[in-house]
Formats: structure tokens, sequence, C-alpha cells
């Protein structure tokens, strides 16, 4: 992971799996992703998503609502194997956000994850979004145009 990811895009992996096990999920899926964005300032994403009112209160709020904080003896098998699997739209989403820095001769930053987890629009994360009353397709536009434009802010963006 350290060589294809920025202190930023690593930080973002290690908060998502953190949300995971806060919200006793027994598995890192995309919203877990998304929830690690919220929580990387020094980047181009978060500051997008909130500006489109996607919030990290308001998507676990909508994560409480749609899915169900894990089971009762999540914890006692966490202490016993510290491992939790990723979840194969979660895989899909790391792939694409690969594929975003890729074009953009980058390593991967919290705004390819956040591409990444908007490319697909049967992800968990594009009904939440929709759910905010905000457009994925929307957020996905500004991430890509800023990434596009070398004159604009590219906080984040680490050459590879």
């Amino acid at each position: 992971m350290a060589t294809v990811y920025t202190k930023q895009g690593r930080r973002v992996i290690e908060l998502a799996v953190r949300e995971a096990v806060d919200l006793r999920h027994d598995s890192i899926g995309s919203v877990h992703l998304l929830l690690g964005i919220l929580r990387v300032d020094d980047s181009v994403a978060a500051p997008v998503l909130r500006s489109h009112g996607v919030t990290r209160a308001a998507v676990l709020a909508e994560v409480d609502q749609t899915r169900q904080r894990g089971k009762p003896g999540f914890w006692k098998e966490w202490r016993r194997s510290r491992n939790l699997a990723l979840t194969e739209e979660c895989r899909t989403s790391l792939e694409h956000a690969g594929g975003e820095a890729l074009a953009h001769g980058c390593l991967i930053g919290p705004e390819h994850l956040l591409l990444g987890v908007l490319c697909e629009d049967h992800s968990e994360v594009w009904p939440l979004v929709c759910d905010l009353g905000r457009s994925p397709d929307q957020i996905f536009h500004q991430v890509h145009q800023m990434l596009d434009d070398p004159a604009g802010d590219t906080r984040g963006r680490a050459r590879g």
C-alpha cells in the first residue's frame, strides 16, 4: 500500500478500517472509505463533499437508518483476529481509484478514492449521497474538474 498511495490516501484507508470497527461491521465497504475521506481535511475531497452537504454526521445518520450496526459479539471476534475483509464493492472502488490516479499521473489520494467510490451508480455510496439530496454525478465531475485543471487546487496530489 505504501508505494501507490499518498500519505493522505493511506490515512483514508486507515480511517476506513477504524470506521468499520467503530460501527462493528465485519467488512470494509465503500461507505467506510467515504467516512475516511471525510476525515482527511488536507485534501480536495473532504471540502468538496462538505460543500455539497455530505458530512460525516449526515453519512453516519444514513448508515444508522439503512445498515445496522454490527453484532454484539463483534469486539471479542475483532480482538482475536484484528482482520476485516474488503467487500467486493470496496475492491472495485479501489481499482477505480487506482485507474483515476494513473490517468492523472499521480499516487492515489483521497480525491481519487472519492472518484472511485462515486464511480459506480450501483455502489452503496451512490444511493446514500442521493438520499442526502445530493448529486453524486455533480460531485464526481467537480472533483474531476479540479484534478484536470492544473491551475486549480491540487492539495493532496503527489506526482509518482
